[in-house]
């Protein structure tokens, strides 16, 4: 609701935790929107279509495994 979100707009706490994760996510590198991040190391930017996102979660999993 709105008097909600400029409740939310005005929070200085929630303003630094939103600064924080902007900050880790351009030291990950991350420059675009969206961004998805797989098991906190593997990022696919942008959008995709399905098909890369099967093959990262094969991939992501067969490293898990193997680690």
């Amino acid at each position: 609701d709105r008097a909600a979100a400029a409740e939310a707009l005005d929070d200085e706490a929630l303003g630094m935790a939103v600064r924080l994760e902007e900050q880790r996510a351009r030291e990950q590198g991350i420059n675009s929107v969206p961004s998805f991040i797989f098991n906190g190391r593997y990022i696919v930017p942008g959008a995709q279509e399905p098909d890369v996102f099967v093959a990262t979660l094969r991939r992501v999993a067969e490293l898990a495994e193997t680690a």
